[in-house]
């Protein structure tokens, strides 16, 4: 009914936003924004449109579009604060931090109360290595709100990088008095305590559930620190229940974020490896610094870590994954597949070693119907996952299948938390397949202001120009 009455009613900007929203209602969003659009060609000086648009243009996840809009809409109203803070949660989302703090800066001189501003505003500084700016932040923003979710953990964070670990450890002891602490608040406090030199107090801080392995890598830390007995605890490590490489994602990766990669990748591999050269190892040790070693880029010695690691202790899916990575970073491809195989071989189910080995075919343009096989048994397990999505999309471009590609590299688009350069770098090489070359320049224009630095785009963009304009 709506498409019958932009019919007949071609010119009325309100026909048009209802069929927008009716689109939107059935997930078309590219209709949708198409229709609004529209309003704003019929309308062009009505915010109705372009918010209209801004809701399609999110939907899909098209952060740099979704820019654009803000954009324009500020040229309309440029006192609205709400308008800077929209535009500079977008920009932080697609990692423009630094033009993100001055629109976040912007919104709060325009509204000192915009308490998610200042929350945005402080993990921003924080996230640039501006310590003093999301110290000034945060506490401003606890003086507003001394409940806001999120805060005392990043100030925590910003005041342990400047060295007062006193004040640091004094915002996430708050957070265990008020009831509100979460298992990585205990691997955080453990973490804090160590750095403190308060060796007794780290240890009451073991998490009751979640990072086994983590806190009782920690807990050895602290035992060795102290001269007390430890070789009960390092030969237990390899029988602790957990998983390493979950740990990592979900509390390594945390206190790396927080306290800094480089600090806290280092504070790992110095005290793991010199367990390891005072004869105290563990596979589970020994993989835990090869891991750290991947995050400070010192891949050799990673590697030969992670092979010692095998030769000592057997296979381990994790270890073969690792040095997976490590070959891949080397452009090593024989050993990339021998080792993501040999991880698929001891954990065949697991959807994301079979998202990497699908990917590296794709990737080598070879094996593509074993590789399709492997994402549709991965999508199987997790129907979601962008970076599923993408990697069968990929597969199928490979194969020479746009519309399949652009389908499933679009779904991703859609499911991922961010905007992602790579995959609209795979969308506009799927469109430029299908001999859409505007809306491949489109989509590679986006990937460039998303990554400036993303190998062969620009030179994709510069070549089609020219093409088009021949």
């Amino acid at each position: 009914v709506g498409e019958e009455a932009v019919e007949i009613e071609r010119d009325d900007p309100s026909l048009w936003v209802l069929l927008g929203g009716i689109y939107l209602q059935q997930d078309r969003y590219e209709d949708a924004a198409a229709a609004f659009r529209e309003v704003i060609r019929l309308d062009p000086d009505s915010p109705l449109g372009y918010e209209a648009l801004i809701m399609a243009e999110e939907s899909m996840n098209d952060l740099v579009a979704t820019l654009e809009v803000y954009d324009r809409l500020l040229e309309m109203n440029p006192q609205s604060a709400n308008l800077h803070f929209q535009r500079g949660l977008n920009l932080a989302r697609i990692g423009d931090r630094e033009t993100a703090r001055a629109a976040l800066e912007q919104a709060l001189e325009l509204n000192n109360a915009l308490l998610r501003a200042r929350y945005l505003l402080g993990v921003t500084c924080l996230e640039l290595g501006d310590l003093d700016g999301a110290i000034h932040h945060l506490e401003a923003l606890l003086r507003q709100s001394p409940d806001y979710q999120g805060a005392r953990e990043h100030l925590a964070a910003a005041l342990a990088r400047s060295d007062r670990l006193a004040r640091a450890i004094r915002m996430i002891e708050i957070l265990f008095a008020r009831g509100e602490a979460e298992n990585r608040h205990h691997v955080q406090a453990m973490y804090l305590h160590i750095l403190a030199d308060r060796l007794r107090a780290a240890e009451e801080y073991m998490p009751p559930q979640g990072a086994p392995i983590l806190s009782q890598i920690l807990r050895i830390h602290i035992r060795r620190e102290l001269g007390e007995s430890y070789t009960r605890l390092v030969e237990s490590l390899d029988q602790v229940t957990g998983d390493l490489d979950e740990e990592v994602r979900n509390y390594l990766n945390d206190l790396m974020y927080l306290y800094g990669e480089t600090e806290t990748a280092e504070f790992f591999a110095e005290f793991l490896a010199a367990l390891r050269q005072e004869g105290r190892q563990s596979r589970i040790a020994d993989t835990l610094l090869g891991r750290a070693l991947m995050s400070l880029s010192r891949r050799e010695e990673a590697r030969d870590v992670l092979l010692e690691t095998l030769q000592r202790h057997g296979g381990d899916r994790w270890v073969h994954y690792y040095l997976a990575r490590i070959y891949l970073r080397k452009e090593d491809s024989e050993n990339t597949e021998r080792h993501i195989r040999a991880a698929l071989e001891l954990d065949p189910d697991n959807p994301e070693f079979m998202n990497f080995l699908g990917y590296f075919y794709a990737e080598e343009d070879r094996n593509l119907e074993e590789a399709k096989e492997l994402l549709l048994r991965a999508l199987e397990k997790d129907p979601d996952n962008a970076y599923y999505l993408d990697s069968l999309g990929w597969i199928y471009y490979r194969m020479g299948d746009a519309d399949r590609a652009i389908e499933h590299i679009r779904n991703a688009i859609y499911h991922m938390s961010n905007d992602d350069a790579v995959l609209r770098d795979h969308l506009g090489d799927a469109y430029l397949l299908q001999g859409d070359v505007e809306r491949a320049i489109a989509e590679w224009e986006r990937a460039h202001r998303l990554d400036p630095d993303l190998n062969g785009v620009r030179d994709k963009i510069r070549e089609h120009r020219e093409l088009l304009s021949e």
